[in-house]
């Protein structure tokens, strides 16, 4: 929408552009972006900090405040954006189901996608 492209990590675009190899590298790769990131990230973000902010400050400082969080441990400046509405995503789906699993499963799709 601002005709800012998000930059991504040149070592992750070089491991991605080889395909699947079997390599390792790949194999961790693929490992962390389907499996440990959406675990850590939305235990951590949704139910450590959204449910903090949620009790103590209310859903709307909860919405913008995990995501925010969360757009800036990613450190892409350029997909600051992308990566708020991706964790605004993963709040509401957490808030409407009650269940972690439920963002952990988007986060997870939303990586294979990327």
């Amino acid at each position: 929408l601002l005709g800012v492209a998000p930059q991504e990590q040149g070592r992750i675009v070089a491991l991605t552009n080889r395909g699947f190899d079997g390599s390792p590298e790949i194999i961790a790769l693929m490992a962390s972006a389907l499996l440990l990131a959406p675990l850590a990230e939305e235990f951590f973000f949704r139910v450590l900090l959204f449910e903090r902010l949620r009790v103590r400050a209310g859903e709307t400082v909860a919405y913008l405040g995990s995501s925010i969080s969360f757009a800036i441990v990613h450190f892409n400046p350029t997909g600051t954006l992308t990566y708020v509405w991706l964790a605004l995503v993963f709040a509401h789906a957490y808030r409407l189901t009650g269940r972690i699993w439920v963002p952990v499963a988007v986060h997870a799709a939303n990586n294979a996608l990327t």
